[in-house]
């Protein structure tokens, strides 16, 4: 039997409409031996996202991290609470909606395995990225606030803001905050922890496309000032 390597994390909240192509696609892509563990954030009884996980889970290995009345609220907690259930030596964060191309996966796994780095960043501002579709205005200020963080904080990525990266699962582990933002944010407050403890990170071209089925959950006006929390505190300590 072969062991598993890389455990895919897929948060998921009201995701019935997107979840199964997935999935799938996922099991036509990856290539390293993996299992996907859905961090589900939803109490909801109207949310049908994990009966329709039930229904399609022959094509891929499955595990789920299911929230519990009483957890916290949010993709930041979701996240947090399985990656702690995670027992590959790889991790990887992927949107439920695909949004990143799902082929830079196996890429990602055999720059960590030839670097021993700890952060393999999927990046859609270097050289042979690329990000199509999406709100307009929510892409302008994404790049331009990670050309700030790399040009003028120093980040060791241009993508800082992007969950879809690679992690080794020890450092990973070992970064995991005790208060989680809530939103989409998570992904840089996380970055930030890495940096903080001088982590190798290596970036890797990847593709970006907007939303193609389901509801985007990225709110720009009520994320927008955590964002700005985020950088004003690592501007703070610098």
């Amino acid at each position: 039997m072969t062991r598993n390597l890389l455990t895919i994390i897929i948060p998921v909240r009201r995701e019935e409409e997107s979840i199964g192509t997935t999935i799938r696609l996922l099991s036509k892509t990856v290539q390293t031996p993996y299992v996907i563990l859905i961090a589900d954030d939803t109490v909801d009884p109207g949310d049908k996202t994990i009966e329709v996980v039930e229904k399609i889970k022959h094509h891929a290995p499955i595990l789920f991290s299911k929230k519990r009345k009483g957890d916290v609220d949010g993709f930041g907690p979701a996240l947090v609470r399985a990656a702690k259930l995670v027992t590959t030596p790889y991790t990887v964060v992927v949107m439920a909606d695909v949004c990143d191309d799902p082929h830079t996966i196996d890429r990602m796994v055999e720059r960590m395995k030839k670097t021993s780095c700890d952060v393999v960043c999927g990046c859609r501002y270097m050289r042979g990225g690329k990000k199509f579709g999406g709100p307009a205005l929510q892409g302008l200020l994404s790049t331009y606030l990670n050309r700030f963080l790399f040009s003028v904080l120093r980040f060791p990525t241009w993508d800082a803001t992007n969950a879809f990266k690679l992690y080794n699962t020890s450092f990973l582990q070992s970064i995991l905050p005790d208060m989680p933002m809530s939103g989409v944010e998570f992904s840089l407050q996380l970055m930030i922890r890495a940096v903080a403890k001088h982590a190798r990170v290596i970036d890797i071209p990847t593709v970006w496309q907007g939303r193609k089925q389901g509801e985007s959950k990225m709110q720009l006006l009520s994320r927008g000032p955590k964002y700005i929390r985020l950088v004003i505190d690592v501007v703070g300590k610098s």
